[in-house]
């Protein structure tokens, strides 16, 4: 995940073996929700991560954290940081 002020775009890149590198790009204009969700593991301890929502309805995910301090930390920073931006 990239917020990028300068261009004021939210890039998504994902990747795995052997699958190619997808790429999405949105306006931050086109953001409409950033959320830490957390995954219950059947066997381990709870993990959380950002989830990102777009106002077309796609939905992205960061990738897992054992720290929800960590998360939110994230988030608070993104929050500021869009604020500034987007002027909400």
């Amino acid at each position: 995940m990239v917020f990028d002020g300068a261009r004021s775009t939210f890039t998504y890149s994902a990747e795995a073996p052997l699958i190619r590198r997808a790429t999405s790009v949105y306006p931050m204009s086109a953001i409409k929700r950033i959320d830490v969700r957390v995954r219950e593991g059947s066997d381990g301890p709870p993990v959380y991560h950002l989830r990102v929502a777009i106002t077309d309805g796609t939905v992205f995910e960061s990738t897992s954290s054992w720290s929800s301090d960590e998360v939110e930390l994230v988030k608070r920073r993104i929050d500021q940081f869009l604020s500034g931006i987007l002027g909400s």
